[in-house]
């Protein structure tokens, strides 16, 4: 019979074996800490006041900042731990993202506007700017998270 010290022992070996296999595989384990943020390998994504989740290293220096969606972060930060270059596409992808979710908001603002001053016309064509501008979110959104999707999978 074996002694609990010598089960952690085995257990410890084995996580670092599963671990290591991740990584040749391309995927770096996420740990979510306490304090809301998630530790991949020596990278940090954290979220702030406004929304915006950023990358920071160990040292609390940013990486990259004011990205949009969680995913995004992750995904980004899963990449510079596995010491490969920032995706730019999948960056220039979330902006996007946050550009029709400002357009989207801001034309429907603007309909409802409209309609209260008795502008039906206006209200109208705003509010299908911001029926394109949600298609188009949600286009750039889905590409994002279907990469995400990838690695959760290729867990």
């Amino acid at each position: 019979m074996k002694t609990p010290d010598e089960i952690y022992a085995i257990l410890e070996k084995l996580n670092c074996q599963v671990k290591e296999n991740l990584r040749k595989k391309g995927v770096v384990v996420p740990i979510r800490q306490n304090n809301e943020t998630i530790c991949i390998g020596k990278y940090i994504v954290k979220k702030n006041n406004h929304n915006f989740y950023r990358i920071v290293d160990q040292k609390d220096r940013t990486i990259i900042d004011m990205i949009n969606l969680p995913q995004t972060a992750i995904l980004l930060a899963n990449k510079l731990e596995l010491g490969k270059w920032i995706d730019t596409d999948l960056l220039q992808n979330d902006k996007k993202y946050g550009y029709f979710l400002f357009d989207e908001v801001a034309h429907n603002k603007t309909a409802k506007f409209n309609i209260r001053k008795k502008n039906h016309d206006k209200a109208e064509i705003m509010f299908n700017k911001s029926e394109i501008a949600k298609h188009r979110k949600e286009y750039y959104k889905n590409s994002i998270v279907r990469d995400f999707q990838k690695l959760i999978d290729f867990r």
